[in-house]
């Protein structure tokens, strides 16, 4: 398997790791889902147009420290994607950093926010975020925004498996390659992924309907208030001069 090949499957099982990962968290912090979406949002948000490199590093060294101690596991592939984002968006910024050093803080708060939301999920797991989510917009939409998440997080999560494994099938299929040979391996394998998209969708629907999906989320008044110090510390990290 040549080198383009094996980086991109690499980068593939990074991802879908880390869906996994976002998909199975159960959180340690029973805190009212309203609470920890709209900290969730602040926090994220704060950090996405923060534009000082000092803040950045606090809040990423205060994400890693939570993360750290949420589980290890999900630091590592929780700091690997955000690494991966880093690289990427400063290959596509690369004219623009080379003009202007400063630019360099662009990817690295794309890195940071993504490491801020991994700790947030880390701390009251995915069902509670989506949990306020629901309760926040659904009233506004109308619409089961709840189920809506879980099922395209799941399938996120297969179809990164599901490319990595129909890249991996086609490439040995094909001996003699060139470059344009690599990209076409994963052209293929993506557009025969899209064509079952809907049916796989539709099947995953089905399931989450027959399960009991709106579960009774209990809520504990320490856990917010201690998510909601959390949220604090990182905003006071991200007013840091």
């Amino acid at each position: 398997m040549r080198a383009f090949e094996r980086a991109f499957e690499g980068i593939l099982r990074s991802f879908y790791e880390w869906v996994s990962l976002v998909e199975l968290s159960p959180g340690r912090l029973h805190a009212n889902p309203l609470i920890s979406f709209f900290s969730c949002l602040a926090v994220v948000s704060t950090i996405s147009f923060s534009s000082k490199v000092t803040q950045i590093l606090l809040s990423v060294s205060l994400s890693c420290l939570i993360l750290l101690l949420c589980d290890i596991r999900g630091f590592k592939r929780s700091l690997k994607v955000s690494i991966i984002w880093l690289a990427f968006t400063s290959i596509i910024m690369l004219p623009r950093i080379a003009q202007d050093s400063g630019a360099l803080v662009v990817p690295m708060r794309v890195a940071a926010a993504l490491l801020a939301l991994n700790s947030f999920i880390g701390l009251v797991g995915t069902k509670r975020l989506i949990g306020g989510i629901d309760v926040a917009l659904t009233p506004l939409i109308g619409r089961d925004l709840g189920t809506a998440f879980e099922v395209m997080i799941i399938q996120m999560g297969r179809y990164l498996r599901s490319l990595s494994g129909l890249i991996l099938a086609k490439a040995s299929r094909l001996v003699e390659r060139s470059l344009l040979g690599d990209y076409s391996i994963i052209s293929m394998a993506a557009s025969e992924l899209f064509l079952k998209g809907p049916g796989d969708a539709f099947k995953t629907s089905l399931v989450f309907r027959s399960r009991v999906l709106e579960l009774e989320l209990s809520n504990s008044l320490r856990d917010t208030l201690l998510l909601t110090v959390i949220s604090f510390t990182y905003a006071i990290l991200l007013l840091v001069p």
